[in-house]
């Protein structure tokens, strides 16, 4: 795990505010399934590990509330399915112990303005979020998502389940009624998977890997430090993938003075 423990009131912090609320948005109500061995840690990406009240009924109760939850009349998870085909979702989910589901993205886009306020109303349902260029103009506008995604293991004798949301949503739904994976998996299995959960390196030392932030142009380090809790100063080396704009080392400060 990357974070600590929470060690008091832990239906009351944000990590399981967080996931109890996105999972109460597909209808899924968390409190009906945790029974005991309540863990919440203090990053999301951690999450929350539990058992289930029931183990031998509970799992398949909450496999088929996962299963049949709904996104705009679309399911709003998918799961690893017998004989799948689809083999780099597979791979996605080879290091999940037991069912494992991961949260489907569908970008937004509203009816009436399209502009990047109104793309972004939809964020208490979990809608994957267009960045501000896109409400300036059409053309030659990168659209980026920004989407935070569940993705919940159940244990098989429901003894070890965990949920939590990895900051980078990888999962989106195709015109098919399958989904396709984005580019960010890329950053998700470098950065979430290896950097922080196997490798676990310290906090304030991020692996810069090609994502939508950066237009998927750039690879490098960045450090962050703290000075006297009030302000932080950045440092990045990070080079070009493939626009030629060569590597380039950048500094900043942010804080109050």
């Amino acid at each position: 795990m990357y974070s600590l423990l929470v060690t008091s009131a832990l239906k009351s912090h944000p990590t399981y505010k967080r996931i109890s609320q996105r999972l109460h948005n597909c209808s899924i109500k968390l409190d009906d399934y945790i029974g005991s061995d309540l863990n919440v840690y203090e990053s999301t990406l951690d999450g929350i590990t539990f058992k289930l009240k029931s183990p031998k009924s509970n799992v398949m109760d909450f496999e088929k509330s996962l299963t049949l939850a709904r996104k705009y009349r679309n399911p709003a998870f998918r799961s690893k399915k017998l004989n799948d085909e689809h083999w780099p979702f597979m791979m996605s989910l080879a290091a999940t112990n037991g069912l494992g589901f991961r949260e489907i993205q569908y970008p937004f886009l509203s009816d009436n303005d399209l502009t990047a306020k109104a793309m972004n109303n939809g964020k208490t349902l979990n809608i994957a979020k267009l960045d501000h260029s896109f409400g300036a103009q059409f053309g030659d506008t990168i659209i980026s998502m920004n989407s935070h995604s569940l993705h919940c293991a159940i244990d098989y004798s429901g003894e070890h389940c965990g949920i939590h949301i990895d900051e980078t949503g990888f999962v989106i739904g195709g015109f098919n009624g399958d989904v396709v994976l984005n580019p960010e998996l890329i950053r998700h299995t470098l950065i979430e998977l290896l950097w922080k959960d196997k490798l676990k390196v310290p906090k304030g030392i991020e692996l810069v890997t090609p994502s939508a932030s950066n237009y998927y142009d750039r690879f490098g380090l960045r450090a962050d430090f703290s000075i006297l809790n009030k302000s932080t100063i950045s440092a990045e080396q990070s080079c070009s993938v493939h626009s030629g704009l060569g590597c380039a080392v950048t500094m900043s400060i942010s804080g109050m003075f």
